[in-house]
């Protein structure tokens, strides 16, 4: 049975490049395309600052009644970043970088059988 995936959960930006070709065989998680994305940075540096911020007030005791709504736009940053088709979140913070580019991952096991986007091409959310 061939399905048509769509991108539902994916980042608008400029395609950098392929990994899965016509006929290529895709495991779950197999990365499929990376693209640029200046919502996915912008999201990435909204984490990074404001769990940055959460540090300072968690080390700071006569500030920790302000640690809970310094939570709160990290927790958003952290939904956006997943609505955006980002796995490895964890990694953003541990390494304090951003990556340049997003990696699309499969969301199903199967083979491609037509890929619609070239390198270059534009796509919308």
């Amino acid at each position: 049975m061939q399905k048509n995936l769509k991108c539902d959960q994916c980042a608008p930006g400029r395609v950098a490049r392929i990994y899965a070709f016509d006929g290529a065989q895709v495991e779950i998680g197999s990365p499929i395309v990376e693209m640029g994305s200046p919502e996915f940075l912008s999201a990435q540096q909204e984490y990074l600052l404001s769990s940055k911020a959460a540090k300072v007030l968690e080390s700071n005791k006569s500030m920790g009644d302000l640690l809970g709504d310094a939570r709160i736009p990290q927790q958003v940053a952290v939904n956006r970043m997943r609505n955006l088709g980002a796995g490895d979140i964890k990694n953003i913070e541990i390494t304090d970088k951003t990556a340049s580019n997003l990696i699309m991952r499969s969301p199903l096991r199967g083979v491609v059988v037509k890929r619609g986007i070239e390198p270059g091409a534009v796509v919308n959310a």
